[in-house]
């Protein structure tokens, strides 16, 4: 994926949740992680539940998100860096208690380990169900 499908993709997702910028005007580009962090939007959560309306403090945060920035890597003895085996674009599961959530333009980010994310969501679903 291009950086211009990707940030096409981002400002289409955002317009469909009821952000008014595009993603060019978005300050996510001047945070940078450090280290082996990785900036994940996640995903609002469901405001439903059947008929009832759930209050924000009794739902539960999502734990589906999209890696908007990647840290270079965990450094290791030599000099060298471990790459994070994720970037930007990717739509990832997080661990349910994983990160810093912090809010940028807007949008409800967290700030993760590598190692807090459960795994990475491709774009066609697996065709075996989960045991």
């Amino acid at each position: 994926m291009t950086r211009d499908e990707f940030l096409r993709r981002l400002t289409a997702e955002a317009q469909r949740d009821g952000f008014n910028a595009t993603f060019e005007e978005v300050t996510v580009p001047t945070f940078r992680p450090i280290d082996d962090q990785v900036l994940v939007r996640i995903q609002p959560p469901e405001g439903t539940q059947g008929r009832l309306v759930v209050p924000d403090r009794a739902q539960e945060r999502s734990l589906v998100g999209d890696v908007l920035a990647v840290g270079p890597g965990r450094p290791v003895p030599g000099g060298a860096r471990l790459p994070v085996s994720v970037d930007p674009g990717d739509r990832v599961l997080v661990a349910k208690y994983a990160g810093d959530e912090v809010t940028l333009d807007g949008a409800v980010c967290l700030v993760v380990r590598a190692e807090d994310l459960l795994g990475v969501l491709e774009a066609d679903p697996v065709e075996a169900p989960c045991p």
